[in-house]
């Protein structure tokens, strides 16, 4: 909006950004150009917080919802959406149901999905590891490209977050990766090193997906991959004979 001065357009959404609203989001500046620069609908986007009177956000929702105008609430749901500082709780009731298996939030709470979701008759078959060093993976080193992909592959510290395999054939089925927003953000040395994990995983066909700490819907989304990859016949002609993973 800094750049936005003098213009209008037909409809503007305006979002928060954080999860939690800084001064950056509330400065009234800002927020004066957003509301006056919309010709025909604001399209106002907040998180579960619940914004303040003492807030300029705060004040426009409640302007909104005094006006009786459309207040929609998403129907799509994350667990991440448990990371938010409001559902601080609630995220530890939840978690202490669970097995904790990392010092992260957002991977014990993807723990808690995949286990949920491992429960289903179709995928009881499956298992679930955490921290897999990816050198553990890939016995067969002839496919790298490169001493860059190499010398990643071999580093101690790379691993996957969660690598679901066949309980009988112990082949890996699909790999799973927890992306925290504030961490994963490209163009950073993360992101660089997510890249050249997803090129090595596609060369060695294991597939590899990723769940972003600011996505929704991630059980539906897990049964459908976990559907797609093992397919209707239960083959896995798509894995390397090499890539066998032992407890």
């Amino acid at each position: 909006m800094d750049k936005f001065q003098g213009q209008e357009r037909d409809i503007i959404i305006l979002s928060t950004v954080d999860n939690d609203i800084s001064d950056f989001a509330d400065d009234d500046h800002r927020l004066n150009v957003a509301v006056s620069r919309a010709v025909k609908q604001l399209i106002v986007l907040i998180s579960g917080n619940e914004p303040t009177r003492e807030t300029g956000i705060g004040d426009l929702v409640h302007y909104i919802q005094y006006n009786n105008m459309d207040v929609i609430n998403s129907e799509v749901y994350s667990v991440f959406d448990l990371l938010l500082r409001p559902y601080a709780d609630i995220r530890r009731q939840v978690l202490s149901k669970g097995k904790r298996v990392s010092e992260f939030d957002s991977e014990n709470l993807m723990y808690g999905i995949i286990q949920e979701t491992l429960q289903n008759e179709s995928f009881r078959k499956y298992g679930v590891v955490l921290h897999v060093p990816l050198r553990m993976i890939l016995r067969d080193l002839s496919k790298l490209e490169s001493d860059r992909e190499t010398q990643f592959v071999m580093n101690q510290s790379t691993h996957v977050d969660f690598l679901i395999y066949d309980k009988m054939s112990h082949l890996p089925v699909l790999i799973v990766e927890v992306d925290r927003s504030r961490f994963h953000q490209e163009g950073s040395r993360q992101a660089e090193r997510d890249h050249l994990k997803d090129q090595i995983c596609k060369r060695y066909n294991i597939p590899l997906e990723r769940f972003r700490t600011t996505g929704s819907n991630e059980k539906q989304r897990l049964v459908n991959v976990l559907e797609r990859v093992t397919g209707p016949d239960d083959s896995f002609n798509c894995f390397e004979g090499n890539n066998k993973i032992t407890n």
